[in-house]
């Protein structure tokens, strides 16, 4: 009886020196010195600083701030002035920050704005070039310092978030900085906002149509859990402008984008103005039912801040730069100072192509079920179809090989295992294309469902604020809902990502891989509540940088990518091409590549996905875009209950004839533009769209049904045209 106790009590030891080693090194990020909440005595002078080109002020009694263009004597104000009595009973337009507060398990926010002068003491003190400015709430016991500081082309709006004071009852859950700064007057005939939606879009205050419209940055949090995939398009860019007249606002979310939502409100007639700003969401959650005699929904929230700064910077763009062109402008400017100037890659031909590997197939041994992968193109038999291809177009493709690492397209292990599936080929085959040609071997970080490579399920999944792991499902596409029928996924735990990423830069180097692509670390955004650093999707942008960077002597591709990935990728496949059809959004403008087609080649989604080739060739000659396909060489109709929706539309010999003839075709048209970029971008009154490339080529697209004309140049119905010099 002695050694059988002695026995369990070894066997509980070794657990919990296993429980506990495997945790060691991660911690929680935990702050060991929370800001104890603090009542201040409230400033009541005007402070203020000033650069060469700038003057700003700031009033503690109205909660009011000023940026004066010294050049012209222009003020542009934080709020809307309290003299305008029809809208200033509104708090959110005379409110430079707006707090929403929650207590644990609250179903509601509560809302504090800082002009509300009964429940918001202001203390605030100049240094050089910026006010920093502390909104105290003392019946709520929270206090909120932002630091605003010029620049020369404007200022920006920051909070430490790990500075927030709190007291033991109420929590932050959100804030809102500078709300109304980037606004335009309610039915403005020439206003509108820039909503980043998907390619980017327009939305117009001049018909005076009421619509709201909230949009998380870097799409939503899939460490929350998801019943419905509410849009096809993501935010891939963490920027929002507005404009009237010769002036415009134009603000790039720095820091802590991954956090943001852009909440957008046109036309609201209690307001007077239309606007467009970030919401951060600095805690997490998730969602529990409690079952009593009827279910009671609630929410379980870190009891820690994310661990991050948050900043936003506002230009104030004027004359010819006032409009989307001068923001696109201004933001390649900010991407080349933040990743370094870049050019187009010496070889962007006119198409590229994502080639399929694998894909998980049931099958039956004596009536009993089982998974075995179905070769749905092998290495060799994707270098036939390249082949081919390039002998009757005459163009040499860029290549992505898709699902061939072990467990296909379904990634059941982190990085495909970091190997190729025999089934399907052997590295050094690959090895020996990558000599004569641009092929990248794809490999997904992220996404796994099998222990493998020292990374398990339930010690290396990210995890809820419950401390669940978030089980991710595939989706019906046509339904944009949840395929139940296939078991799901789980996220790399956001702390082993960087593990991860160091395994596959050694496989890289080990085998001699010279191009790759990580699709799904270049569009997806979540949180990990393993750690602060991790909380409500924060850092993810630093991180996968970080990760990319180790390729840095490899060509590195990435899909659908957002701006993090996007700026330090050799080729971008999957570029958006249309928004996420929000009823904000009046028109659809090609801002993704406007931005990004300067740095690198971009490629739009694949042309045989859509559901009409011509509009997607249309697209990619509006955006200076170059064509892809999506393609594999086998198919089988036992395949159409797998987890990918669209591989009765890849096979090969169905869409063969089409990509050669519309390759064919296109081909003379992209030599025009493909070493260029867009320099400006029209939609004329008729509907016709006029590209302007930097140069000098001028591209009409007409995606009407009739003839439209621009002065001599004429354009058929469904048609583009392009005139040089």
């Amino acid at each position: 009886m002695k050694n059988r106790f002695r026995l369990v009590i070894a066997v509980l030891l070794i657990f919990s020196l296993t429980v506990s080693l495997s945790g060691c090194g991660k911690g929680d990020g935990s702050r060991t010195n929370k800001p104890k909440f603090i009542s201040s005595k409230a400033s009541v002078d005007q402070i203020s600083v000033e650069n060469t080109n700038y003057l700003l002020s700031f009033d503690p009694a109205t909660s009011t701030l000023n940026l004066t263009d010294k050049s012209t004597g222009t003020m542009y104000s934080s709020v809307v002035s309290n003299s305008e009595d029809d809208f200033s009973s509104q708090q959110i337009i005379t409110s430079s920050l707006v707090v929403d507060y929650i207590q644990q398990l609250d179903n509601n926010y509560k809302t504090l704005y800082s002009s509300d002068v009964e429940k918001c003491k202001i203390s605030c003190e100049a240094a050089d070039k910026v006010l920093k400015v502390t909104y105290i709430f003392d019946d709520e016991k929270i206090s909120v310092p932002v630091e605003y500081a010029l620049s020369d082309e404007g200022l920006s709006a920051s909070v430490n978030l790990n500075k927030i004071a709190e007291g033991s009852k109420n929590m932050v859950g959100r804030i809102s900085l500078l709300p109304l700064f980037a606004r335009v007057t309610n039915k403005s005939e020439n206003g509108y906002l820039l909503i980043p939606s998907g390619c980017g879009g327009i939305a117009y205050t001049k018909d005076g149509t009421p619509k709201i419209s909230s949009m998380e940055v870097y799409g939503s949090d899939l460490c929350e859990v998801q019943s419905m995939l509410w849009t096809s398009q993501k935010v891939y860019m963490p920027v929002f402008g507005s404009k009237q007249d010769e002036s415009a606002y134009f603000g790039i979310i720095e820091s802590g984008a991954e956090m943001a939502t852009l909440s957008s409100n046109v036309n609201d007639s209690k307001l007077g103005y239309s606007f467009i700003y970030p919401v951060f969401k600095v805690r997490g959650f998730n969602k529990v039912i409690k079952n009593t005699s009827q279910s009671v929904e609630s929410f379980i929230y870190n009891e820690d801040i994310a661990d991050e700064t948050i900043k936003v910077n506002y230009y104030l763009l004027n004359g010819e730069n006032a409009g989307y062109n001068g923001m696109a402008n201004r933001y390649r400017k900010y991407l080349d100072k933040k990743y370094g100037e870049q050019t187009k890659s010496k070889s962007s031909p006119s198409l590229s192509l994502k080639i399929l590997g694998g894909v998980e197939e049931k099958k039956f041994f004596f009536g009993i079920p089982y998974n075995s992968l179905y070769a749905l193109t092998t290495i060799s038999e994707a270098k036939e179809m390249t082949k081919e291809i390039k002998t009757k177009t005459g163009v040499d493709p860029i290549v992505q090989l898709a699902g061939f690492g072990d467990g296909g397209l379904e990634n059941k292990k982190i990085a495909g295992g970091y190997t190729i599936a025999s089934k399907l080929g052997n590295v050094n085959e690959i090895v020996d294309w990558q000599k004569k040609s641009v092929v990248a071997v794809d490999f997904d970080l992220v996404n796994f469902s099998k222990s493998s490579s020292g990374f398990s399920v339930n010690g290396n999944a990210a995890r809820s604020t419950t401390d669940d792991i978030v089980e991710q499902n595939y989706y019906q596409v046509a339904l944009l809902s949840a395929n139940k029928a296939l078991k799901g996924y789980y996220l790399l735990s956001r702390y082993d990502l960087d593990s991860a990423g160091n395994k596959l830069s050694d496989f890289v180097s080990k085998n001699g891989i010279k191009a790759l692509s990580c699709s799904t670390l270049c569009n997806v955004a979540y949180s990990d509540y393993g750690n602060r650093k991790y909380f409500a999707k924060a850092g993810m942008g630093s991180q996968v940088r970080s990760i990319i960077s180790e390729f840095k002597k490899n060509t590195f591709i990435s899909n659908a990518a957002f701006e993090y990935a996007a700026g330090m990728s050799d080729y971008i496949m999957d570029a958006p091409i249309i928004t996420s059809k929000s009823k904000i959004i009046d028109e659809e403008i090609p801002f993704y590549q406007m931005v990004f087609g300067s740095r690198t080649a971009v490629y739009n989604t694949s042309v045989n996905l859509e559901t009409d080739d011509n509009y997607a060739i249309l697209k990619a000659a509006e955006s200076g875009a170059g064509l892809e396909y999506t393609i594999n060489k086998h198919y089988s109709t036992k395949l159409i209950g797998s987890s990918q929706n669209m591989l009765y539309a890849t096979n090969y010999a169905g869409v063969r004839d089409r990509i050669i003839s519309e390759v064919k075709e296109y081909k003379d048209f992209y030599g025009l533009i493909c070493n260029s970029y867009i320099k400006q971008h029209i939609v004329l009154e008729n509907g016709l769209r006029k590209t302007v490339f930097d140069n000098g080529v001028t591209v009409y697209v007409n995606y009407s049904d009739k003839t439209l004309t621009d002065g001599e140049i004429a354009v058929k119905e469904k048609s583009f045209l392009a005139k040089e010099g």
